[in-house]
């Protein structure tokens, strides 16, 4: 039934990629095409190829995985409408699992309609099918090698008036379908609006309101609104500091009304240029989640992004707090807590050579589960990349991955090695 939902999807991309881009130049009349192909092997080696744990009767599985990934992307960009489509399915190869063979899809759409002089409208979607269990996105834990498909896509439309003043709608959806039986199928539907206005040269406002309803294959469907509001004030060009209020009323179907709760968000905030290279943002926070059944609690974290921009790199400092759902994951461990920060660095040593550097660190309390759970989840990686000639890049990678839970059946630990050689002309044929 899946490969079936992933084969009409695909097939429907395919089609609707003629439609778009005949559109794309009749709107814009005399546009421009780029058109950019590329093919991509490499093979990959990892020491945990399930995510085992340590436990006795626990065995860890090496393997060594290779790919061969075709690709194209094309890029159209006119008076009213760019438009650029990327597709990219990859072969994926298993030396001791050879029956996981199987196509792996990646696809995205991002569309811009300048419609008058000061509206906007913006169209993104991308596709992603995959059995890596590693997903960015997703801090769960998946450990079967089963395909799964994830959407995610947002229509927005902007309108502006003034030099920083402007209106907007949009409407978002993701999902996220399973093919392992025991993973939770899941979906995701928003809409929203807000507003930007500034007063004068120092004072601004911001509202905005979200709405969210989120439906599960077997867990309790929910509904979610936030809205915002932040009074900033702008000393000068560099150095703006903002107050924010953020409220969000959850709640379930009234047959688990009592799991309802109301979260109170207070924030304070600095927005500081240093200099030309140099961005820091400081955001304190307070916020109390209200449960309808009266149990109570309250955290206090503190927000810092520092970034550093040099002439032939960059250097950015996180750390972040504060809560969220688990909406469109591996599992379903509803609401939680999460405190962590990252380091990320990249460098181009030469013409030729670059390197990069990401280290992440992140704290999840699942306070609705029984029992609590609470994972330490670890990722760091590096790549250097060589430009070998005009035409031919290679790639070595680094990544290391793991969780330590108070679960002990959660923990894993996973290293990975990688090497790509991506062949792609310098330049895309244009048209």
């Amino acid at each position: 039934m899946q490969t079936r939902q992933t084969r009409t999807i695909l097939w429907s991309m395919i089609i609707a990629a003629p439609f778009f881009v005949i559109t794309c130049l009749s709107v814009n009349g005399h546009a421009g095409v780029e058109i950019t192909p590329r093919i991509r092997g490499g093979i990959e080696y990892t020491d945990n190829y399930f995510l085992s744990n340590d436990n006795p009767g626990s065995e860890k599985e090496s393997e060594w995985i290779t790919s061969v990934s075709p690709g194209l992307g094309i890029d159209i960009t006119g008076r009213a409408l760019d438009l650029s489509l990327n597709y990219e399915p990859s072969y994926t190869m298993y030396d001791k699992y050879s029956d996981n063979n199987y196509w792996e899809h990646a696809a995205d759409v991002t569309g811009t309609w300048r419609v008058t002089r000061h509206t906007e409208a913006s169209l993104d979607y991308a596709f992603l099918r995959t059995e890596d269990p590693i997903d960015e996105e997703d801090l769960t834990i998946r450990r079967e090698r089963d395909p799964y498909d994830r959407h995610t896509a947002e229509a927005r439309i902007d309108y502006f008036f003034g030099a920083e003043n402007s209106l907007y709608a949009l409407g978002d959806y993701s999902r996220l379908d399973n093919e392992d039986p025991t993973m939770e199928d899941s979906s995701e539907y928003g809409a929203g609006a807000g507003i930007v206005y500034w007063f004068n040269i120092n004072w601004g406002l911001e509202l905005n309101i979200h709405q969210t309803m989120a439906e599960y294959e077997e867990s309790d469907d929910f509904g979610e609104t936030v809205g915002l509001i932040r009074f900033s004030y702008r000393s000068n060009r560099s150095l703006t500091g903002y107050l924010q209020y953020e409220h969000t009323d959850h709640r379930y179907d009234e047959e688990i009304e009592e799991s309802d709760y109301r979260i109170y968000d207070g924030a304070v905030g600095i927005e500081y240029a240093i200099d030309h290279s140099m961005d820091a943002i400081v955001e304190v926070h307070h916020f109390i989640r209200d449960m309808a059944d009266g149990e109570n609690e309250s955290h206090t974290p503190v927000n810092l992004t520092f970034t550093k921009r040099f002439t032939q790199g960059s250097v950015t400092l996180d750390a972040e707090g504060g809560y969220d759902y688990t909406t469109a994951a591996a599992e379903n461990l509803g609401y939680y807590i999460y405190y962590g920060g990252s380091l990320e660095a990249d460098y181009n040593f030469t013409r030729h050579i670059s390197g990069d550097l990401a280290i992440g660190y992140t704290y999840n309390d699942y306070t609705d589960e029984i029992p609590e759970r609470e994972d330490d989840v670890y990722r760091a990686g590096c790549g250097l990349s060589f430009q070998l000639s005009s035409w031919v890049t290679t790639r070595f990678e680094y990544a290391f991955n793991a969780i330590e839970s108070n679960i002990e059946d959660n923990d894993y630990r996973e290293n990975r090695g990688a090497f790509f050689i991506t062949i792609a002309p310098p330049q895309p044929y244009r048209f």
